[in-house]
């Protein structure tokens, strides 16, 4: 896979774990309007995250075999 694709992969990670912390802020809990917000961006991420993590067990099994 590319790097930039990679790279790519990696930043929307990145963003997935903030926006989980920003959920858990009890601040951003009391404003429903950015709490609703950053739930669907979670929801977003999250199908695009999970199916990055599978690919990079994957390749760690590969290597794992290999060795």
């Amino acid at each position: 896979m590319k790097q930039s694709i990679l790279s790519k992969l990696d930043t929307l990670s990145d963003r997935q774990e903030e926006v989980a912390g920003l959920l858990a802020d009890p601040d951003v809990m009391a404003d429903q309007n950015q709490f609703r917000q950053l739930s669907v961006e979670y929801n977003q991420l999250d199908s695009v995250v999970q199916e990055y993590q599978k690919y990079r067990q994957a390749l760690e099994d590969q290597k794992a075999a290999n060795e």
